[in-house]
């Protein structure tokens, strides 16, 4: 029980530091607040991008169709693989 008691003193002696000063607690507030929303926001693009798999049966067999020409005239469209 004793340990609660020394977690809410510390927890007491922080808010009363915090209201002493209302500007270092406004910057230690947003500077958290930008650094979590930070994290959040690259782990969502990893997760979407690296992590998660394709949304295709078979993502191996995946071709991309693309047209080239070669001295003016259209060469027919060839697969190549990913």
């Amino acid at each position: 029980m004793q340990m609660i008691g020394i977690v809410f003193r510390d927890l007491k002696y922080a808010w009363y530091g915090l209201k002493r000063n209302p500007v270092f607690t406004l910057v230690v507030s947003l500077v958290l607040a930008l650094g979590i929303g930070a994290n959040t926001a690259l782990f969502t693009v990893i997760n979407k991008v690296l992590l998660r798999p394709l949304p295709f049966a078979q993502p191996d067999r995946l071709v991309a169709i693309q047209e080239t020409k070669k001295r003016g005239r259209n060469e027919p469209l060839i697969p190549e693989l990913l």
